[in-house]
This record gives structure tokens, C-alpha cells and sequence, in this order.
């Protein structure tokens, strides 16, 4: 008996999951189809996803639940792009230079999914957007963290706490100037010039660091 009641319950939260997903991608293609700033309607998502408005309370409970699903939904996919260009396959430029042009290629397709990711969601927790920083930032510092010992360091003259507030910072750098650029009406730069600006600051954060440690990476 508690064999197919267990059976049951997985089919239940498989059948819950590809529901709640089917309205999440329905909510990005609403996000996407609409003006700038608009509020996002539960009927509208309801509707595209082909199901009734009282399916979306059912499978995310409150207004705030939802929205803050959909702000998950959307930061897991921009923080995918990024992660795409976390390999190192050439030199650490190429590698800071990559992951830039992940995040303005991303933020440039999408400007409707970006400003939801930087909407504070008013419930008085973390955005999602500030939690996804903290894991991307932590991962960065690792990347770093493993290029310096790869390149020579000695392990115990890197400073752990020094790169994960410096990947901090430079994420914090990224977001800061991408929302200002994306508000300039017109752009007063390009997206690759962008990149190459971009690039250009990171590293040579990124080169100090190093050289702390008695590594250049400016050389490679």
C-alpha cells in the first residue's frame, strides 16, 4: 500500500513540477511580449500557458509567491549564460572578456527579464537577484582562486577573503554600469565597445590582485 501511495506521490509532484514550469516559461514569453515596465498580469500568464488564472494561485499561493518564482526562473537562465562563459580556454582576459560579453549579450536581448531581475520583490526577504550574486560570486572567487595556484601561487599566500569580496565587487561593477547604460536614451556606447571597457577595468583589478601574489597576469 505505501508503495503505490509513494508512486503516486512522485507522479503528483512530477506532474506539479511541469505545471509550475509551463507557467514560469509562459510568464518570460508574457515579460518578453510587453511593455517596458508593465505589470505583470497572473490572467495573461494563465491564459498563455492554456490554463485557468486560479492554476497559478494552486501551484505558487500568494501574488508574492509568484513573483518571486518568476525572479528565480528569470535569474537562473541569465545566470546560466554566465556560467556557459565560466571556462577558461584561453587567457584570463579571454575568460573575463567572455563572461562580460555572456552578461551584456544577455541583458541587451532580454531588457524586459532584466529589469524583473532587478526588481526588489517588497516581501521583505533577499531578491533572488542578490542571492544568485552571492553563489556567482563565490564561484568566480573558486575560478580565480584556481588560476592563482595553476600560475604559481602558493596556496597559502592566497587570500581567500580578498578574492570573494573582489569577485563581489566586480559583479557589483557589471550591474551597476549595465543598468546605466541600458537607461541611456540613445546608447552613448556599443555593446562591443562595452565589452572592451568592461574587460579592460575588470582586469586590471584582477591584474593588482595577482600581482599580490606574485603573479602576472598581464604577462600571459
Amino acid at each position: 500500500m505505501s508503495e503505490l501511495a509513494d508512486g503516486r506521490d512522485l507522479r503528483w509532484e512530477s506532474h506539479r513540477e511541469r505545471r509550475r514550469q509551463l507557467i514560469l516559461v509562459a510568464a518570460v514569453a508574457v515579460i518578453e511580449d510587453s511593455a517596458p515596465g508593465a505589470e505583470l498580469s497572473i490572467q495573461d500568464v494563465a491564459d498563455r500557458a492554456g490554463l485557468q488564472r486560479n492554476a497559478v494561485h494552486r501551484y505558487f499561493g500568494t501574488r508574492a509567491g509568484f513573483n518571486r518564482a518568476v525572479q528565480a526562473h528569470v535569474v537562473a537562465d541569465g545566470r546560466e549564460a554566465i556560467r556557459r562563459a565560466l571556462v577558461l580556454r584561453g587567457s584570463v582576459d579571454d575568460l573575463v572578456r567572455d563572461a562580460v560579453a555572456a552578461v551584456i549579450g544577455w541583458v541587451d536581448a532580454h531588457p524586459n527579464l532584466h529589469a524583473v531581475c532587478e526588481r526588489e520583490l517588497g516581501d521583505g526577504l533577499p531578491s533572488e537577484l542578490f542571492v544568485a550574486m552571492e553563489a556567482l560570486g563565490a564561484e568566480i572567487a573558486d575560478v580565480m582562486r584556481s588560476v592563482l595556484v595553476a600560475l604559481g601561487a602558493s596556496p597559502e599566500r592566497v587570500d581567500a577573503a580578498a578574492l570573494d569580496l573582489l569577485a563581489i565587487g566586480v559583479i557589483g561593477q557589471v550591474r551597476g554600469t549595465l543598468a546605466h547604460w541600458m537607461h541611456q536614451a540613445p546608447r552613448q556606447i556599443s555593446s562591443v565597445a562595452l565589452t572592451d571597457r568592461l574587460t579592460t577595468w575588470l582586469m586590471s583589478q584582477i591584474d593588482s590582485e595577482a600581482a599580490q601574489v606574485g603573479v602576472r597576469l598581464g604577462a600571459l
